[in-house]
């Protein structure tokens, strides 16, 4: 029983997390888009940038190819990848307002004698339980979810121009990308090496028999 009850609370427990944090993750992405691609008369406009990022998804999505610059094409929202993409948002915002549906996520249906529950279905109920932790966020379906954000924001990344697409490319892949203050852009400022240089027969604080 206790493999049992492991198994489904580290399923559980993961697909809720991968559930409401695929949604958060794309959003940052769409975000860092308009962060780093942004044109000008817009960003220099208070009212209008504040629009911009504030729009609804579908919203913000269209406005992409005409806001920033970079885009060889608008986004599509005519493709499959697109409509599953929106599906998970909406499913987002649905757990993350508490909209719990007793029907769809029930367990089963108990009767009661008096104060003794009388269960419909017999077996083991603590094995039922188990097996409906399991059920809410079917692992499977996850993933296709998961799959299907990363083929969208993969079909945002190819509306941009080539080169456009591999600076891109180049931030989000920095574990550390900057802030250009007087461009107000997020950009790539520190190369991938560390280089130290120490001048030979000096001695360096981790050296130095000082207690500090």
């Amino acid at each position: 029983m206790q493999g049992v009850s492991a198994r489904a609370n580290d399923l559980f427990g993961n697909c809720l997390k991968l559930h409401l944090l695929m949604p958060v993750m794309a959003e940052a992405f769409i975000n860092m888009v308009i962060l780093m691609f942004t044109r000008d008369e817009i960003r220099n406009a208070p009212e209008a940038y504040r629009a911009f990022i504030r729009a609804k998804i579908p919203d913000r999505l269209a406005l992409l190819s005409q806001h920033c610059d970079g885009f060889a094409r608008d986004i599509d929202k005519s493709t499959n990848a697109y409509a599953h993409f929106m599906r998970v948002i909406d499913k987002r915002n649905f757990a993350l307002h508490g909209n719990v549906d007793p029907i769809r996520e029930q367990i089963e249906v108990v009767y009661f004698d008096g104060r003794r529950p009388l269960f419909n279905t017999p077996g083991n109920h603590v094995e039922r339980f188990f097996e409906h932790l399991e059920a809410i966020y079917r692992p499977e379906e996850v993933v296709s979810d998961y799959e299907a954000v990363h083929a969208f924001l993969w079909e945002i990344s190819e509306c941009l121009k080539p080169r456009t697409q591999a600076f891109f490319k180049q931030v989000i892949e920095d574990a550390y990308p900057g802030f250009e203050v007087h461009e107000k852009r997020a950009t790539r400022i520190l190369p991938d090496h560390v280089m130290m240089g120490m001048l030979p027969s000096m001695l360096y604080d981790d050296d130095l028999d000082v207690k500090w």
